[in-house]
């Protein structure tokens, strides 16, 4: 695995982390009411933990051998720029749910560049309007990968079982946030 492709997969899975939180955070100035439990239960004790007895005899640990250290490139590594391509619905039936997870991607990017999170790494969002419709997944992934993009993400349900075969034949990565097979 090149140090690309580590450094690729290091940050969508980061991105992967970081876009469900960002979307679920609440901008809303009302509070939320919050209960009070009415009665508190009264811990029983616990008993005691059985004595332990002195071990009789002890045997000499087996030394372990100290691997050679890896020695790291002296060299800087040059600057990437990672594309990902957002397969998405910006304008079909479900955009309105969908359009605040594709801002969510577009700003952890936006954040992650701007405060130069992994150096070297500059990432670029591109979108495709699939209109959540199983027939534009592939042209979608077609035309994402014109664009250059290294990785897919989706929230498409259909975009995992109909682009599997063409990810597997590219060797590219969908990161899905659909459960599907």
């Amino acid at each position: 695995m090149t140090i690309r492709s580590r450094t690729v997969t290091l940050v969508l899975v980061a991105l992967l982390m970081v876009v469900p939180l960002v979307t679920a955070c609440d901008d809303d100035d009302t509070p939320t009411p919050v209960s009070t439990p009415t009665s508190v239960e009264t811990p029983s004790p616990t008993a005691a933990p059985e004595p332990t007895t002195e071990p009789t005899s002890t045997s000499t640990p087996t030394p372990i051998e100290t691997p050679e250290p890896t020695v790291a490139p002296t060299e800087p590594v040059e600057d990437i720029k990672i594309t990902i391509g957002a397969l998405t619905d910006m304008t079909g039936p479900a955009a309105n749910a969908i359009i605040p997870v594709d801002k969510a991607l577009v700003d952890v990017a936006r954040y992650f560049n701007d405060n130069n999170l992994i150096p070297g790494v500059e990432l670029e969002v591109i979108k495709y309007d699939g209109q959540f419709s199983p027939a534009n997944d592939i042209p979608g992934y077609n035309w994402l990968k014109e664009q250059g993009a290294d990785v897919i993400a989706t929230i498409v349900s259909s975009a995992a079982v109909v682009l599997k075969p063409m990810l597997e034949e590219d060797e590219m990565m969908m990161f899905s946030l659909v459960a599907s097979d």
